[in-house]
């Protein structure tokens, strides 16, 4: 979960925790549960950029802020309802030499999708989303293929002295 307090919820019967789906409902599950603080329901999409691999990732922008706090570095942060809008991360930014107000169209490696976004802003995080993409979560789930139900997993803060990974399993 890229940190001692943040732990990854995802399908046990994937190869690993981004090649699976899970319910979006596990969200809601565990979110009332003592100890969690925050949870974010994520969709990592493998896509591809100006012929470069990136990894698209979907989110909740508030629910995900509680987990990685963003440092806008150029442009706006990302709303929900920003429909044809992605934030990318100062490291992709600097491989793909994209800066704020560019288009780039985002082709899918897991289904026969595209889109064509604006890039609203460059972030840095201090963490690997710096090297990713940052989309709405609906677009994650479209891109990546999967139903509007299903994410391919739930990161969760949690508070080590009230809960562990092993209580919320």
């Amino acid at each position: 979960g890229e940190g001692e307090d943040i732990i990854t919820i995802y399908s046990k019967i994937s190869r690993s925790p981004f090649s699976g789906v899970v319910p979006i409902a596990v969200t809601n599950e565990i979110d009332g549960s003592k100890g969690v603080i925050a949870t974010s329901p994520e969709t990592i999409a493998p896509c591809i950029i100006n012929g470069k691999s990136v990894f698209i990732r979907g989110v909740l922008p508030q629910e995900l802020s509680k987990l990685n706090p963003l440092t806008l570095i150029q442009g706006d942060t990302l709303n929900l309802n920003d429909t044809n809008s992605a934030i990318i991360g100062k490291s992709l930014s600097e491989r793909l030499n994209l800066k704020t107000g560019d288009k780039i169209i985002l082709l899918s490696v897991l289904s026969e999708k595209y889109v064509q976004l604006q890039v609203k802003g460059v972030f840095q995080s201090h963490s690997s989303l710096d090297d990713e993409a940052i989309v709405p979560i609906y677009i994650g789930q479209w891109l990546r293929g999967v139903s509007y139900n299903e994410v391919t997993f739930v990161r969760a803060k949690i508070n080590l002295e009230q809960t562990s990974a092993n209580q919320l399993y």
